[in-house]
């Protein structure tokens, strides 16, 4: 019995973080070069917000079934009023082709 009351003393002191949505303004994706095998896209994202806070940035591709096909993610700190943030990443081509729909979610800690 002792040894599993540590645990939940330790996790009803110290709560994890909690991640809470937070609306996007406006995402762009845009294709800036193409390779045999691979796409390399650019995005921008543009928030506003009322307060400072450390959020988790994540695009999600998704094909008609609507499963998740690729995905990346980044770590950002949004400052208040209005944040523009910026990158790149890559996806193989027989993916870009079965891509659907895009989902942008933007998860912030509390």
């Amino acid at each position: 019995m002792k040894k599993y009351l540590l645990p939940i003393v330790f996790v009803l002191l110290f709560p994890f973080p909690v991640m809470a949505e937070t609306e996007l303004f406006d995402v762009y994706i845009k294709v800036v070069k193409q390779s045999e095998n691979y796409i390399y896209y650019a995005w921008r994202a543009e928030i506003s917000t009322d307060e400072s806070k450390s959020c988790y940035l994540k695009i999600s591709f998704h094909d008609s079934d609507g499963f998740e096909i690729g995905s990346m993610g980044e770590f950002i700190n949004i400052r208040y009023e209005k944040n523009t943030y910026t990158g790149s990443s890559m996806c193989e081509k027989n993916i870009w082709k079965k891509i659907y729909e895009k989902e942008v979610t933007l998860k912030c800690l509390e």
